[in-house]
């Protein structure tokens, strides 16, 4: 759970493009939390959720030819 900030860190074992969004269950973008070319090693980003409303979400992120895909819930 998150409010009403979602800190997100990863880490690339190599150099590449970075797309890291929040989805709701019904797949639709709610933001882009980091996108762009990224070196290799540990990553942070942050999100605020600011007038969105509670409730369950999705952080995808894309790089490198692999998806990672976590459910998050955003209670306030």
């Amino acid at each position: 759970p998150f409010n009403p900030t979602l800190q997100i860190q990863y880490e690339l074992a190599e150099a590449g493009k970075v797309e890291l969004g929040l989805f709701t269950p019904a797949g639709k973008l709610v933001a882009k939390i980091d996108n762009g070319r990224k070196r290799a090693g540990a990553h942070r980003a942050s999100w605020r959720a600011g007038p969105v409303a509670s409730g369950l979400f999705y952080v995808v992120l894309s790089a490198n030819g692999k998806r990672l895909v976590l459910p998050v819930m955003l209670v306030k």
